[in-house]
């Protein structure tokens, strides 16, 4: 029983294969154009209808710079670890303790805000210790009430921390 041969394709017999099929595709779109042209209207409006029945948002922003040290005293000098303190500090302005802490003192400084779900992000400026905070909200008062107070908040909770460090230092 012979072995069958398998002749390789040419390289024009391939070209012609592609030619081909590009054809076929061209003659299907001039025969069926209206399904594409009808998707992509029925894409666009989806969309827009999706943006127009989104509620407004809005951004208010904010930048913070932070140090690492603190001279407490003549020889003494608090540190944070260098590693680790820019991520440290950003997981603490967005930790619940703030947000919470922002949320009741917004309610008590401004009564007549209605209170909204706020979207909060902190990013670290590139090779500095400035930290860029965004608050994104549906109401704009609310909004740039709520960053103000994370900010406060933050700072009060950082001052907690090192009075509490502060206490437990032995001589």
């Amino acid at each position: 029983m012979p072995n069958p041969v398998f002749e390789r394709s040419s390289p024009a017999s391939i070209t012609t294969a592609i030619v081909t099929r590009l054809h076929r595709y061209k003659a299907l779109l001039l025969r069926r154009w209206w399904i594409p042209l009808l998707t992509i209207c029925l894409g666009l409006f989806v969309g827009a209808w999706m943006i127009y029945q989104a509620p407004n948002a809005f951004l208010s922003t904010s930048k913070m710079m932070l140090a690492g040290k603190l001279n407490l005293a003549q020889n003494a000098v608090y540190s944070e670890d260098s590693n680790n303190f820019y991520g440290t500090q950003i997981q603490l302005m967005q930790s619940d303790e703030v947000r919470t802490g922002a949320e009741a003192l917004v309610r008590a400084t401004h009564p007549e805000l209605p209170p909204i779900k706020v979207t909060l992000s902190v990013t670290q400026r590139p090779r500095t210790s400035i930290f860029e905070l965004e608050a994104v909200g549906t109401a704009p008062d609310y909004t740039q009430a709520y960053l103000n107070a994370v900010m406060q908040k933050y700072l009060d909770v950082k001052k907690s921390m090192r009075v509490d460090q502060g206490s437990h230092v032995t001589t």
